[in-house]
């Protein structure tokens, strides 16, 4: 799966590899960074999004090899995004999931009506095996909050059952599988698939 991202960044122009300055950014199409309070920085809507609209674009900054404070796993690979996406909070009632993009990674994309004016959020649990890098101590204030920031193998069966639909395909289908390393292989009921 590596060689399919690093191939549609090549098509897209951008080294994914090469150590760029981070952009000053404060506003986008649609949204802005600012103070999230306790949280540190956040994104905001600017504007209204209605439920499946693409609220912020996945592009990726740099390919790194190990995972960080601000980064993702995408098919096995850490990676930083670019712009606004990698300041998106995590909420265990998340106002938007991850759709798989055309680059290979993924988009926020509205789960539910967004009104101008209320931060973005995401759950971690939902693409994310295992948390390591920030506190594991949730500060999202939701009613229905788990209390810590937790990948998915932190999960209980029930709390993995209530955020399945917004869930990437790839944890969704991780019942009954045994991580062996970080960057060697899965075992899947017998199967090794090396990555």
């Amino acid at each position: 799966m590596r060689h399919l991202l690093r191939m549609a960044w090549a098509r897209s122009g951008r080294d994914p590899k090469r150590d760029q300055p981070r952009e000053k950014y404060m506003k986008f199409d649609g949204i802005e960074v600012r103070s999230s309070g306790q949280l540190g920085k956040g994104v905001f809507a600017l504007v209204d999004f209605k439920k499946g609209d693409m609220v912020v674009k996945g592009i990726v900054e740099k390919v790194i090899e190990n995972r960080g404070e601000h980064t993702f796993t995408i098919h096995g690979v850490h990676v930083v995004l670019e712009g606004p996406a990698c300041l998106v909070n995590h909420s265990c009632n998340p106002n938007c999931m991850h759709v798989f993009n055309e680059s290979g990674t993924f988009d926020f994309v509205a789960r539910r009506d967004i009104d101008a004016g209320e931060q973005i959020t995401h759950d971690t649990s939902a693409y994310e095996y295992e948390v390591e890098h920030f506190s594991q101590k949730c500060l999202c204030g939701n009613d229905n909050c788990r209390g810590e920031v937790k990948g998915w193998k932190g999960l209980t069966k029930q709390q993995r059952e209530s955020i399945r639909e917004y869930t990437i395909p790839f944890l969704q289908h991780i019942e009954g599988v045994e991580v062996l390393s970080d960057d060697s292989a899965l075992k899947i009921h017998g199967v090794v698939s090396v990555r």
